[in-house]
Order: structure tokens, then C-alpha cells, then sequence
């Protein structure tokens, strides 16, 4: 046989010769109704095969040769079609997906052969475990992504390789989710101090007097001063953020809705018929 190009294989399921020049290839006793030939890998050229047989005679040895050709086609394989995949995920969040269903063969049933992620590959199956959360990728191109909690980027690129050899890379971003806040409130220690008796019908006839009055009662009781409104109106605001006095002082309201202001020290609130609103601060003793 000749005409067989370099680089192929002609076999006839026990014998196989690899073609290393364009010399004759002689197939003397080989199973002549089971030869192949493979064309060289990547081959696209049609080629013409010259077969000679030679018949000899018993009685005397003569021999005669006939020969035939057979025009070998060469038809190509399709080749795998393969397109990246780029993924997006929020945080917190498993990412499931299939690195195939964007790929195909004319000629093969797509199958991931392995992965390789940061220069080492890993079977189909197998559990990646990466800084920023776990990998599998299976046979048939399924795969899923659990990243760690609370972590947001880009997850290292991942290069599958097919059954066919084709090789093609999946890209996971995953996105940042801003957290519910968590709230916390402290409330301070609440304390109550009663009237004394004896200071009683004092303070009680506060909202009648003037603040030079009551500053009389300030000083009777022991306090050092009083926040009161000069030809007050109604519904009146004494103190100011809880900063205005941190002193021990007497407040004095109108009969409308006041709201008084206490700081750290040991106020006193007088306030009218109306409803009041009393804000203090550390160290403080209310009277009404």
C-alpha cells in the first residue's frame, strides 16, 4: 500500500503501523477485511491510497500484480464550540449554575474532564476549598459556589477542560449586600425621690410667683437656682438638651404642656395642670 500520508495509522486490529515516509507499506498477511487508516491529527487533505496485490503461482512460482486506488476523503470532526462564563452572585448567597449549557459538539456528548483553579487542577467533583468559600464542579458541568459569610470580590478564575480537550474559564463576582443595622438602646437607671412634707406647700405655689419668689424657695430647699420663664406663654421649654443647668435647680412651668430639661444634678419640677414632659439626667429627684 502506498500513498498513506505521514502521521497516520493503518491497522487492522491486531498489526498498526504509524506511517514515517511515503515508501510502500507492506501488509502481507494481515487481516485485509478489517484495515483502517486514520488520517494524521489535525489533517485536513484528501489523500489516494495505491494498492497493489500480488497473486503467485504454486506449480511455478510465477507472479502477477494488480492494482487498484481509493480516494480517501478526509471529513473533519466539528470542532467544540466553547464560550466563558461570567457569573454574578449576591454576598451570603450559594451560586448554582452549569459551565456547559453555553458550549456544544457536533460530534461528542460535552463532559468536563477537570478543573484548574490557581495552577492546580482538581477532579470533576471534588470540593475546591478557597480563601473566599467552596467550589464543585461536576462531571456534567453543574456546579456550585457557597462563599464565606459576609464576603464580598472575585472569586479566583476556574479553567475547565472538556472531554474533547477544549478548555474555557468561569468568572464569579460576588456582590456586596449591606447588613440590617443592629440597634442597641441603654437606658439609665431610673430613681425616684418623694416630696418632702415639709417643702411641699412651698413648691406647689411655685407657678403662681415670680422667678425672684421662687428663687426664695430655691434657697430654702437647698437648690441653686431656678429655670423659670419671665411673663411666661404657653407651652414653654426650660433647659436646652439636657445641658443647660447640672446644677441643683428648681423648674417652674405654666398650666399648659411644658417640657423641662433637667442636667446632672438634683432638679426639682413644678409643673402645671397640663401634661408635662420631665427630662433629666444622672442624679436627679422629681416633684410635681
Amino acid at each position: 500500500m502506498k500513498g498513506i500520508p505521514v502521521g497516520a495509522v493503518i491497522s487492522d486490529g491486531t498489526n498498526s503501523i504509524t506511517i514515517a515516509s511515503a515508501d510502500a507499506v507492506d501488509v502481507t498477511g494481515w487481516a485485509l477485511d478489517g484495515l483502517t487508516v486514520t488520517p494524521p491529527a489535525g489533517s485536513h487533505d484528501d489523500f489516494t491510497i495505491t494498492v497493489t496485490a500480488t497473486a503467485t503461482e504454486e506449480s511455478n512460482g510465477d507472479t502477477a500484480d494488480s492494482t487498484a486506488t481509493i480516494n480517501v476523503v478526509v471529513h473533519e470532526n466539528l470542532p467544540t464550540n466553547t464560550a466563558s462564563d461570567v457569573v454574578t452572585t449576591d454576598e451570603d448567597q450559594q451560586l448554582q449554575g452549569n459551565v456547559l449549557l453555553n458550549d456544544s459538539d457536533g460530534d461528542n456528548v460535552l463532559l468536563v474532564d477537570h478543573i484548574t483553579v490557581n495552577n492546580t487542577d482538581y477532579a470533576v467533583g471534588q470540593t475546591v476549598s478557597l480563601s473566599n468559600g467552596t467550589l464543585v464542579v461536576n462531571q456534567d458541568g453543574s456546579y456550585t459556589f457557597d462563599p464565606v459569610k459576609d464576603w464580598s470580590g472575585d472569586v479566583p478564575t476556574i479553567t475547565y477542560t472538556t472531554n474533547t480537550g477544549a478548555t474555557e474559564t468561569l468568572d464569579i463576582d460576588v456582590v456586596a449586600v449591606a447588613d440590617k443595622p443592629t440597634i442597641s438602646i441603654s437606658v439609665g437607671d431610673m430613681s425616684k425621690t418623694d416630696a418632702v412634707e415639709s417643702n411641699h406647700s412651698l413648691v406647689t405655689s411655685a407657678t403662681n410667683n415670680t422667678p425672684a419668689q421662687n428663687k426664695v424657695i430655691a434657697d430654702a430647699i437647698g437648690l441653686d437656682g431656678v429655670q423659670q420663664g419671665v411673663n411666661p406663654v404657653a407651652n414653654v421649654a426650660l433647659g436646652s438638651n439636657n445641658d443647660t443647668s447640672d446644677t441643683d435647680s428648681l423648674f417652674v412651668g405654666t398650666n399648659y404642656n411644658d417640657t423641662f430639661y433637667g442636667g446632672a444634678g438634683d432638679d426639682v419640677f413644678v409643673g402645671g395642670r397640663q401634661n408635662d414632659s420631665f427630662y433629666g439626667d444622672d442624679g436627679r429627684s422629681t416633684t410635681q
